[in-house]
């Protein structure tokens, strides 16, 4: 990671790596993006309520193999 310039505490500029290197990173980026929605979805569901701002999952500690409602 650190050779791609991706280092704890340090800002992440992906204009500096070369086109494979971008390119090679495409499908990452996509899965970000894609879990990003998803977990955003996974709040909508009833299993969680708002407050304050925050959406709180009502399963809390309750996840089993259940990564959405984990994440």
């Amino acid at each position: 990671m650190a050779r791609l310039g991706i280092v704890p505490g340090q800002p992440f500029d992906i204009n500096k790596l070369n086109t494979a290197e971008v390119e090679a990173s495409r499908p990452c980026r996509a899965g970000l993006y894609q879990n990003e929605a998803c977990v955003k979805d996974s709040a909508k569901t009833g299993d969680s309520i708002a407050q304050n701002g925050w959406t709180l999952p009502l399963k809390t500690g309750q996840y089993g193999t259940d990564y959405i409602q984990r994440a």
